[in-house]
């Protein structure tokens, strides 16, 4: 026979139930997300509604003026354990300086490397990991305080991981002026090589190196030995992560916003990018959903051609509230199909559309 106490146990439930969970909410990105430039006030910037549609609590991430190797550095040294959501919106500060194909892969491999940080719970660090050769300690490095990375200037040299899952990831670090080249081994078959010159990849602030990471994918469930093997000069490694993870949280992965200023070239490669990321994550396992936030702003929506105003900043804030509700967001435009007239004005149409009834100027 049940006690008089489990009874009033169930009766203190059902009358005071306990209390929702708090959706726990990072922001990552720049300007357009830490919102001091743009909106009359902080409160109306849209990752501030955001949270506020969603009664999450906000751990805001964004600074101005980074650019994707800034936003890397920031996420390698962060936790992201207890977080339910994260929207990542990168690339208007690298449009301008990143017009190259090569200065695009190093967008490509630092917004990789912020992406599987955001969403893969754990990863192998150098020190649980079998060397052969010379390695030394990345760390302590002012610089980049976190990082648990190693470094080997000694041909021949190996460094080998056990993981599990169809995809790999390893982590290693850009820096300009570096030289050398390394070989990738999975299960004793030579993947792919890669280098750690970062030549090219220097930001508007300065910064000279930054984590990020290549994939290797098309592997068979379970585990798998990968070993790096330095050939020639000098390279970093800060990681190698397998597929096979619980669930971290949902990334909303958003495609970055032009830079009306200046040519929307390179815009339309970094949104491509983000694309294929959010693609390939998604193939992996990851809950990544993508936020085509470029489709919803045109120049007027901004003060300056970059920053948001407080009606561009509330109606982005409501599309990504109704994406993850899972609510149909309105028709978008693809802006990767960019048209000019004679006057110079840029011009986004659906694919699609032939006729021209979804275009809409940019500039």
């Amino acid at each position: 026979m049940k006690s008089i106490f489990f009874y009033l146990a169930i009766l203190l439930t059902l009358c005071f139930p306990l209390p929702a969970k708090s959706l726990t909410y990072v922001s990552e990105g720049d300007s357009l997300s830490e919102c001091l430039t743009g909106p009359t006030t902080p409160a109306k910037c849209w990752v501030q509604l955001l949270a506020g549609y969603l009664g999450a609590t906000l751990n805001n991430q964004a600074h101005g003026g980074q650019q994707a190797a800034e936003t890397a550095v920031v996420a390698d040294g962060m936790s992201f354990a207890g977080v339910d959501i994260v929207t990542l919106m990168i690339g208007i500060n690298d449009s301008l300086p990143y017009t190259t194909a090569a200065q695009q892969e190093f967008y490509r491999g630092f917004l990789l490397e912020t992406a599987i940080r955001s969403t893969y719970p754990s990863r192998i660090y150098p020190a649980a990991m079998t060397k052969t050769g010379t390695w030394g300690n990345r760390f302590p490095d002012s610089r980049i305080p976190w990082s648990q990375g190693v470094y080997s200037n000694t041909a021949g040299s190996t460094i080998t991981a056990t993981v599990s899952g169809s995809t790999v990831y390893v982590g290693s670090d850009y820096q300009t002026g570096v030289t050398g080249s390394a070989q990738v081994s999975i299960d004793g078959t030579v993947v792919g090589t890669f280098t750690d010159d970062g030549t090219g990849m220097t930001t508007h602030n300065g910064l000279t190196y930054a984590p990020y990471a290549l994939r290797y994918n098309g592997l068979s469930a379970g585990s798998h030995t990968v070993q790096i093997t330095l050939l020639s000069g000098f390279i970093y490694l800060e990681h190698i992560t397998g597929s096979n993870q619980p669930q971290g949280p949902t990334l909303y992965l958003m495609t970055p916003t032009r830079n009306f200023p200046i040519s929307p070239a390179s815009n339309i490669a970094l949104i491509a990018i983000v694309n294929d990321t959010k693609a390939k994550l998604a193939a992996d396992g990851r809950n990544v959903v993508l936020v085509d936030s470029a489709s919803q702003i045109v120049a007027s929506d901004t003060i300056d051609g970059l920053h948001l105003n407080d009606a561009a900043n509330a109606r982005l804030a409501i599309y990504v509230r109704d994406i993850i509700l899972g609510t149909p967001p309105p028709p978008t435009y693809n802006p990767s199909v960019i048209e000019m007239d004679a006057a110079g004005n840029f011009f986004g149409r659906l694919s699609t559309d032939s006729g021209g009834s979804t275009r809409k100027q940019l500039n």
